[in-house]
């Protein structure tokens, strides 16, 4: 076994394994426990509650008997004589008769036992009738202690519209007896109020009673119509958990409450524990058992795979040694698959530069554009884009030719780009999409690279594969062209260029004044000719005057006059003095902030029209775009395209809202010449197309 345990594999398994396992069986055990215990305490509150309710019976058997009482003295032969009115009838009941009913009184009251008195009250004669005589209401009621004024009138008015129901009441007086309290009924339902049964409950008798009754009731209160008429509470019932339960009389119009001895059965004792851990090993050495033989049984397969490939494994680690070895492939296969894209990446720009320079078979590029799954058929039309990049990060350069590649393939427009010559090559079946798409690149690298330095040269679009190489030949020429224009021997270096238009939009106008000095300085060595000089003082010109421009400056009015100096023996110094009335003019942000909002407003009242653009706008405003860019981001907080989008899109909700079904025509009405462009945007902001959310408020209206 310890031998076995040096495997490493071996290990793990079989401790996941017997964890495991472990885990499953507390699982098990503690829903056992979990539904033993849920049965326990159903099995207590069924006790305690048929406790509970045995209880309030013993209390409504006693209630039960003054029913009957009521009912045995209306039934009485000799009741109709003494509720009569006429004294002659009430006259025939003599003083045997008399003292026969106070015994049947006084036999209703010990068969009670839980009662000081009971009377026949008849208000209208002003007769209470006990168990020991005839009395008036008044002196009846003081004999029993009960000496409050009007309470014969409180006792009648309990019983208002409650015949044949027992009615209970009790007051301060009553309280201070023990808790008593009266349980009155009426004994004619004709009668109304006149003839009473008054049972006079002696709240310390009834408390004996309970106590007597039970060792496990501890209390008990009786609430009538929300008011408790009588509480008891035995002795030691203040401290303790008890059980309380609430139960409703089905005759009558009261509740008892009824506390009982909380009842707990032990669940844990000595047996239970033995046996507990008894079966507890059992489960463990089982258990062990298991595990130990299902790891075995899943090693084998991994021993069998060892032996097979001849891997030879150091102190028991199999698995690591069959680890290693996978790893050893994978690498070999990486190193493999790199060559063979290597290869194919080469062949690929290797057919592409041939169709470049139109050195390739035409009965085969049909075959090898199928192999590349490049998207050639000698009928398209096609044009090919030349970058000249002039920045340092390829990085930058390959993400802004991927993002205009997806903007093709969003179009349908095919566009397959050579990294070997720098090219984007478009393909379509008209010339009038390909010439649409050249724009939109233009717009999207505005838009998305606007500090990246490139330069873009394109040939003329030519129908078939030797229109490749036109559209290519084309594009190189006007390439050659524009830097052989460029070729002076003046001193401007770009880099010198960048750095005077961002110190000047930092306001830092001396090192623009040195940088302009030393300009001078280098080129006066040179002793240019005055057309190069010309060129040089033009180019300086140009710079300012964008600059001028783009900080809201009237160019035209102040600087126009300069132009005419440059390439004279006085340029030098009308640059200098334009610099100088660059800094004097530089708009204040708060002209800026104004000029943004003018922007966002021109895009609100324009918004509808598919032709705004920020090309468009930079010409109304006279600004350059990427200025047009700027501002209005700092101003609306979002870019224009964003912006316009949320616009167009809220404007279509409100029209969808108002009751135009009409996708297309709502698309058209807000601004999108297509429904693919309505569709994409609304997607975009509403995470749904155009077509649901009518459904949507269709429904919803419904």
């Amino acid at each position: 076994m310890r031998e076995t345990m040096k495997d490493t594999f071996f290990r793990n398994l079989f401790l996941m394994l017997f964890l495991l396992m472990n885990v499953f069986l507390a699982i098990f055990c503690a829903a056992m426990i979990r539904q033993r215990e849920a049965a326990r305490k159903e099995l207590v509150y069924q006790e305690q509650h048929n406790q509970a309710v045995a209880a309030a019976k013993l209390v409504d058997e006693k209630f039960s008997l003054v029913d009957l009482s009521a009912a045995q003295i209306s039934a009485a032969t000799w009741f109709p004589y003494l509720t009569s009115r006429s004294e002659i009838l009430f006259s025939q009941i003599d003083y045997f008769e008399r003292q026969e009913i106070c015994q049947i009184i006084g036999n209703q009251n010990d068969s009670l036992r839980i009662a000081r008195s009971i009377a026949v009250l008849l208000p209208y004669k002003d007769l209470a009738a006990d168990r020991v005589s005839f009395w008036e209401c008044e002196h009846y009621f003081s004999s029993v202690g009960l000496k409050k004024e009007s309470f014969l009138e409180k006792l009648t008015a309990q019983l208002a519209e409650k015949y044949s129901s027992l009615v209970l009441y009790t007051n301060e007086e009553m309280q201070k007896e023990g808790n008593s309290f009266a349980v009155l009924r009426q004994l004619e339902s004709g009668l109304s109020e006149e003839k009473l049964l008054f049972v006079y409950i002696d709240g310390r008798q009834l408390s004996n009673f309970l106590k007597n009754a039970g060792d496990n009731i501890l209390g008990l209160v009786l609430t009538y119509e929300g008011k408790e008429i009588y509480s008891w509470n035995a002795k030691g019932a203040d401290s303790g958990e008890f059980y309380t339960e609430t139960i409703d009389n089905g005759l009558h119009n009261w509740t008892y409450t009824v506390t009982l001895k909380n009842e707990t059965e032990t669940f844990w004792n000595f047996g239970m524990l033995f046996w507990l851990i008894f079966l507890g090993l059992g489960a463990f050495m089982l258990e062990f058992a298991t595990a130990w033989k299902l790891a075995r049984h899943c090693e084998r397969p991994v021993l069998a795979l060892v032996e097979r490939l001849g891997i030879r494994s150091d102190n028991g680690k199999s698995l690591e040694a069959i680890e290693k070895s996978w790893q050893n492939l994978y690498s070999q296969k990486e190193w493999l698959e790199n060559a063979g894209n290597q290869y194919y990446q080469i062949a690929e720009e290797g057919f592409l530069t041939s169709l470049l320079h139109g050195t390739f078979e035409k009965e085969s590029v049909v075959e090898h554009a199928r192999k590349f799954s490049l998207p050639f058929e000698p009928q398209l039309f096609y044009q090919a884009l030349l970058f000249s990049y002039l920045g340092e990060s390829e990085k930058e350069f390959n993400d802004a030719m991927l993002h205009l590649q997806i903007a093709c393939y969003q179009n349908e427009i095919p566009a397959i780009y050579c990294r070997e010559e720098n090219v984007l090559l478009l393909a379509g079946k008209r010339k009038e999409e390909l010439e649409s798409q050249k724009e939109q690149l233009l717009v999207l690298m505005d838009e998305k690279f606007p500090e990246m330095e490139a330069e873009l040269y394109s040939g003329e679009i030519h129908g078939g594969f030797e229109g490749i190489a036109r559209s290519y030949k084309e594009g190189r020429e006007r390439q050659a062209m524009t830097k052989d224009q460029g070729q002076t021997t003046y001193y401007y270096p770009l880099e010198i260029e960048l750095r005077m238009i961002n110190s000047m939009k930092l306001r830092n106008f001396e090192e623009t004044g040195e940088l302009l000095a030393s300009i001078r300085q280098e080129n006066e060595k040179r002793q240019l000719h005055s057309g190069e000089l010309g060129r040089l003082e033009q180019l300086i010109y140009e710079v300012f005057r964008r600059f001028a421009l783009d900080m809201q400056m009237d160019a035209k009015k102040n600087y126009d006059f300069i132009y005419e100096k440059v390439g004279s023996g006085e340029g030098w110094n009308q640059l200098f003095s334009m610099l100088t009335q660059i800094r004097e003019n530089y708009r204040q942000p708060e002209k800026s902030h104004e000029l943004g909002w003018e922007l966002v407003s021109y895009v609100d009242e324009h918004y509808d029209s598919s032709e705004l653009s920020q090309q468009d706008i930079a010409g109304i405003f006279q600004i350059s775009r990427p200025m047009v860019s700027k501002i209005f981001k700092e101003t609306a907080r979002m870019n224009f395209i964003d912006y316009l989008q949320k616009k167009r899109v809220e404007r279509a909700k409100e029209l969808f809202d108002e009751g135009n079904p009409d996708v297309i025509l709502v698309g058209q009405q807000v601004g999108y010449e297509n429904e693919v462009t309505f569709k994409r945007a609304f997607v975009k902001l509403e995470g749904m197309t155009p077509r649901e959310y009518v459904k949507t408020r269709r429904n919803s209206g419904n």
